[in-house]
């Protein structure tokens, strides 16, 4: 999603989260980290794997977006450029958000990155990062006449346990954000970041699969794995097919009352909306997550193989002939290529 090829840092600041609730400090560092081309290669190298999973997001409040913290300090940073003050105000907002014991003490990185591109443009983003996770290294000492063995605790960065970054584009601010180690979901992006995941179709085509899934499992406790696969084989090709979904059209396919019965519950359920599933566009980025019918082979006593391929079952009976006492496979079908 995002090319760091030709992007550099500006400022980088680290300050020190304490857990508020376990009355550990915070420490603000007032000064910007130095880093060397090295150093800021590597940097450079695990922030893209820290967003990689990154997804699209929006600042929300419930009354108003003027009354969103973090949106308040963001707007702040794009339209003045203090980074110092903008990280500060960031981490007095996390460390205040650390009510409670199980919140991890952890550094907050907070850097002006320049050039990402992504979207075939340019952007100046601003990155926000918690490292929490922490290990024992061993580091070897040279001495003048001698090489002894020593112990340093410090941060993988392979771990960046949550990450966001921001761009303003076309008048509004794009929110990328992920926990790649972490899942309190709630404290990085409900609490701090006050984001909610951007209703688009990336999003609606993966409500959908959940729901999907979700009937083809009450369809394995009815009548069996076979009809389970016949399902998402069905609904896979429906999804692959299509570039629009209309609920209408793939309930008279693929359900009968009582699962869309099913289906409308578990949306409402889940999504607080019966009608939120009713028409969108298909993203096919969202359908690589969807678990795909597992290929079957079959192995016969006589040597021969047999492959089915996802939800083709549905074209083939199993039987028993008593003339010859022997099982056999019979296939159905229109036409051979």
């Amino acid at each position: 999603m995002f090319d760091f090829l030709k992007a550099r840092l500006g400022s980088v600041y680290c300050h020190e989260i304490g857990t508020k609730a376990r009355f550990e400090k915070l420490r603000l560092s007032n000064k910007s980290i130095s880093l060397s081309t090295g150093t800021s290669d590597l940097l450079f190298h695990y922030i893209s794997i820290a967003t990689k999973s990154a997804r699209e997001h929006e600042f929300t409040h419930a009354v108003s977006i003027d009354l969103n913290p973090a949106h308040y300090i963001v707007d702040g940073f794009f339209s003045r450029k203090n980074l110092r003050k903008t990280s500060e105000s960031l981490a007095r907002l996390i460390y205040d958000l650390g009510t409670h014991p199980n919140i991890k003490t952890g550094t907050l990185v907070v850097a002006d990155i320049l050039n990402v591109r992504f979207n075939g443009n340019n952007h100046n983003m601003l990155g926000i990062f918690k490292i929490e996770s922490r290990e024992n290294f061993l580091q070897f000492l040279a001495a003048e006449d001698s090489i002894s063995l020593g112990q340093v605790t410090a941060f993988s960065p392979e771990q960046i346990d949550k990450a966001c970054l921001i761009a303003y584009d076309g008048g509004s601010f794009r929110v990328f954000t992920s926990e790649p180690t972490s899942a309190d979901t709630k404290y990085w992006k409900r609490e701090f970041l006050g984001v909610s995941p951007l209703v688009d179709a990336r999003l609606h085509t993966e409500n959908l699969t959940v729901a999907c899934k979700y009937i083809a499992g009450s369809i394995a406790k009815k009548e069996g794995p076979k009809a389970k696969a016949t399902f998402l084989g069905g609904v896979l090709s429906y999804l692959d097919d299509n570039r629009e979904f209309a609920y209408e059209d793939f309930r008279n396919q693929f359900l009968d009352s009582a699962t869309s019965a099913e289906f409308e519950e578990f949306v409402t359920k889940q999504l607080g909306d019966p009608n939120v599933l009713q028409e969108f566009a298909i993203s096919n980025e969202s359908l690589k997550g969807f678990a795909r019918p597992a290929e079957r082979t079959v192995t016969l006593d006589t040597g021969v193989k047999i492959v089915f391929p996802p939800a083709s079952e549905a074209y083939v009976e199993r039987g028993y002939d008593e003339t010859t006492k022997k099982s056999y496979y019979k296939i159905y079908f229109r036409s051979e290529s």
